[in-house]
């Protein structure tokens, strides 16, 4: 019996991390197919087949003073610079889709996707 309760503890924990990491991801390349392709957490409640998206990086820089700051510490200001576009080719699942960036689009995983 004791087994049994760990097996379903276990799995619970599982089911909820799981859920709480893709919402985390959501917005973002999760797999970089090729260089031109990506599959992205944007899945079919979100976007559809031959919806624009845009490609951002976050950019993070220290504020005067703070040269030495560690990133995300106090005195850092960060702003998404736009890479360009992309168009979602297909829908994998519910989670991820397939973008085909726009010739030119430099990114990488963790790039941040928003829909047009």
């Amino acid at each position: 019996m004791k087994v049994q309760a760990l097996i379903l503890a276990t799995a619970a924990v599982f089911a909820l991390t799981s859920c709480a990491h893709h919402q985390m991801m959501r917005g973002s390349v999760a797999m970089k197919a090729n260089g031109q392709e990506a599959h992205v957490c944007l899945g079919e409640n979100e976007v559809k087949v031959g919806d624009r998206v845009i490609a951002f990086r976050n950019e993070c820089k220290p504020g005067p003073g703070f040269e030495g700051s560690v990133r995300g510490g106090r005195g850092v200001t960060c702003k998404l610079e736009k890479l360009g576009g992309g168009t979602v080719i297909s829908l994998l699942n519910d989670h991820y889709s397939t973008v085909r960036f726009d010739q030119g689009v430099i990114f990488e995983e963790g790039t941040v996707v928003e829909k047009e």
